[in-house]
């Protein structure tokens, strides 16, 4: 049975297993760097959750809660090469969803993804939004296109006005991938004229 618990500092032995999963599973542009996840964890602004087999890390993902601008992220959710396909990935994100749900402090959990994960995402409860969304990558001043989706905690809103939008992608850009205000990515990303952006069910 998969036993699912939360690291809470960088010491700790499911850290080290988990580490060398991510280093296994995410390429270098979308990988932030380690020292800056050792300090979210240590300081509690990332919940790194594992999940375990006797023991043993076989998958995690991060949660980092922003509740002054409203929205959770969950990242970097990822499993051992040799403990895929086994629905360890589906138990993890639906504990995600359920973790964000009774801490109640933010109304948005928002999660980054490419095609093919974006409808893994899709199909476990997240809506994409009908947005144009360039992630910035960390190793380049290079940016890749994704879909943004959400889940709205605790009601059934099917759209987010845009001002709130810009402020959660401008903090998102600023503190997760760490570019100056400046930023032509980040000036880019918040020109969208939309005044509302409706969240759409995968298909």
């Amino acid at each position: 049975m998969l036993k699912i618990r939360r690291i809470s500092n960088s010491i700790d032995p499911g850290w080290l297993q988990s580490r060398q999963i991510y280093r296994d599973q995410f390429p270098s542009d979308e990988r932030e760097p380690e020292a800056v996840l050792c300090a979210g964890i240590d300081s509690g602004e990332y919940q790194l959750w594992v999940g375990e087999y006797d023991g043993t890390v076989v998958g995690f993902y991060i949660l980092s809660l922003y509740p002054v601008h409203n929205y959770v992220l969950f990242s970097y959710l990822a499993v051992a090469g040799q403990h895929q396909g086994q629905g360890i990935g589906r138990e993890l994100c639906r504990h995600a969803i359920a973790t964000t749900q009774t801490a109640a402090t933010c109304q948005w959990l928002f999660v980054e993804a490419q095609a093919r994960q974006a409808r893994y995402y899709g199909g476990l409860g997240f809506l994409m939004l009908d947005y144009q969304y360039l992630a910035p990558c960390f190793d380049s001043h290079e940016s890749i296109a994704m879909s943004l989706l959400a889940v709205a905690v605790n009601n059934q809103t099917k759209h987010i006005e845009i001002n709130e939008l810009n402020d959660i992608v401008e903090h998102m850009f600023v503190v997760g991938y760490q570019l100056e205000p400046g930023d032509l990515r980040l000036q880019q990303q918040l020109s969208c004229h939309q005044s509302t952006i409706a969240l759409i069910a995968w298909a």
